[in-house]
């Protein structure tokens, strides 16, 4: 019998992960009612770490994310924490 290897995240990773996907949940929580209510397209922004970290990508996936939710998203890098 063979057994497959299971992937097993390391805490950090699970870390990073449980965190982004609150904050999206927060943010597509509130933009719900806030696109319902206006046809235009809103703008939004948010600062990541610099743009070779994990944080600057999530940033820029969550951009792509909410352009089907009719929002524009600015991802801007900083210095880092």
């Amino acid at each position: 019998m063979i057994r497959k290897k299971r992937f097993l995240a390391s805490p950090a990773v699970k870390e990073v992960l449980s965190h982004g996907l609150f904050v999206l949940a927060l943010v597509l929580l509130c933009l719900g009612p806030a696109s319902a209510q206006s046809p235009n397209r809103l703008k939004m922004g948010i600062m990541t770490g610099g743009p070779k970290g994990t944080y600057y990508q999530f940033g820029l996936n969550l951009k792509t994310l909410f352009e089907s939710a009719n929002v524009d998203l600015r991802v801007d890098n900083s210095k880092g924490s």
